[in-house]
Parts: structure tokens; sequence; C-alpha cells
């Protein structure tokens, strides 16, 4: 199986280190295209992955091409490689709010998956949801997870669920991020030193989502069993209710999927 990655920015270097990592393929395997010499270079000294400076002569050469693009050049980058494609062949997507109906235009008949990676893919951490296109079977579905599962977990959604993956687990991490900022500036106002600060803040957030995972419970479980009654805990979540920090937040992620929505809709 030979993975070409259309673009060589970061997220297509992770998706390749996580695959060179993960025995998926070999980096003989695997290459790159971008217009970009030195983000080639950097591949290939990292991971020993050739860079090719023509899409063209990547899609011919690959049997997954990857696009990972921005979406504002994915029009051109498609019409460089269709002449490349063929029905044998697996075309996936990672360019936020391009649709597959948007990349089937220039593509006709050919295998489409459309994916939305999140930022932790970087440390192997990601959580990907994948959607099929019109003419993609479970089998292409099964390789574009087998690319995907190397930096992390992997869903299937319908294409018409990801304007909500989008605001979810794609904007997610900075949801995450705006906590642990409010976190470390907390600690300073209370004199604690910056490597403290970070050390309590980082670990207690990083430990909480291995609990969260690992121990399987409903998120609501896990608060009450680490609140007593009375205590600090409990106070400062009835500030947070008094606030209305959940609502809020809940809030902001719907208007994350609108606006995905807009976006994708020329807004």
């Amino acid at each position: 199986m030979k993975i070409g990655f259309v673009g060589a920015g970061n997220m297509g270097r992770a998706l390749a280190g996580g695959i060179l990592q993960g025995g998926v393929a070999g980096k003989e395997f695997i290459r790159m295209s971008d217009i970009d010499m030195e983000k080639l270079k950097i591949v290939e000294r990292d991971f020993g992955i050739e860079g090719m400076k023509s899409n063209s002569e990547l899609a011919e050469w690959a049997d997954i091409i990857v696009l990972a693009v921005k979406p504002g050049i994915v029009n051109s980058v498609l019409k460089e490689i269709t002449p490349s494609l063929n029905s044998s062949k697996l075309l996936i997507s990672i360019a936020a709010g391009i649709t597959i109906a948007d990349i089937e235009k220039f593509t006709g008949e050919i295998p489409v998956i459309r994916a939305m990676p999140n930022a932790p893919a970087l440390v192997n951490q990601g959580v990907t949801a994948a959607a099929k296109g019109s003419f993609a079977a479970e089998l292409h579905m099964e390789k574009a997870f087998s690319v995907f599962s190397a930096v992390g977990i992997v869903v299937s959604v319908d294409e018409q669920l990801m304007d909500a993956v989008t605001a979810l687990s794609g904007s997610g991490p900075a949801y995450v991020f705006f906590m642990a900022e409010a976190m470390e500036e907390a600690g300073k106002r209370m004199n604690l030193p910056q490597e403290i600060v970070q050390r309590l803040a980082r670990g207690t957030i990083l430990g909480s989502a291995k609990m969260l995972v690992e121990k399987g419970a409903e998120p609501a479980d896990l608060r009450r069993k680490v609140t007593s009654p009375g205590g600090t805990t409990e106070a400062a979540l009835n500030f947070l209710e008094k606030n209305n920090f959940k609502e809020a937040l809940i809030e902001a992620i719907l208007g994350a999927a609108r606006r995905s929505g807009e976006l994708r809709k020329g807004g």
C-alpha cells in the first residue's frame, strides 16, 4: 500500500510519522509533495521520506492520496491530480470545510473519504472522524482507518455531521487549552511559582483525561466522586454553575458548529 501526501505541513507530517511509527507502512511506501522545498527537506531529514515537487506524479505513484493542504488551494490541486486518478485509488481529504461533493465534482467516480483529524494527532493522541463518499466502500473506509488510527482514535460518521464534529473535536483542543490558561492564571494570582503552576495545571488535565478514558465512567459520576459536600471543590463548582459555565460551553460549541456551516457555504 503506497501512501502519498499532498502537502508537507504539520498534519501531513504527523500522519506520516504515525504511519511509520505504527508500522502501517515503511518509508519506501510513503511520499510527500509540496511546492515548499524546505518542508520536503524536513520530511526527508526527520523521516527519510522521499519528497516530490509534482502533485500529479505523486498521485500517479500512490494507492492512497491524502489531501493535506489548505482549503483555498484544494481546487487547484484537484485539477492537477485528477488525470492521475482511477477507481483503484483512494483519495482522502483532510481539508476543513471542503465537502465530498466539492471533490467529486472534479474526480467523478473515484473513491473519496473526507476526514477531520484534530491537533493532538501531532502527539499521536488525535481524534479523527471519517465519512464515505458516493463511490467509497467499506474497504476504503478500512484503509482510511489504518491511516488515522496510527495517530489516535477514529470514528465513522455521516458527512452531514461534520459541522458538529468540527465544533466538538476539531475545535475541542482549544477549549481545553483555554481552560489550562485560566487554571495557570489562577495559580499565578495565588503566588505559586510559574514552573509549579504549569506542572500542577497540565498534570491535572492529563491525569483527569486519563481517568475519564480508562475508568469508562460518565463525566458526571467522576465529578461527583471527587466533590466532597461542603468542601473546596464544591465551592468552585457552585461558582461555575452560578455563572452558567456549562451552558456557556455548550452554546460555544453549538456556535462553532453553526460557524462551520456558514464557512462551508461561503459565509
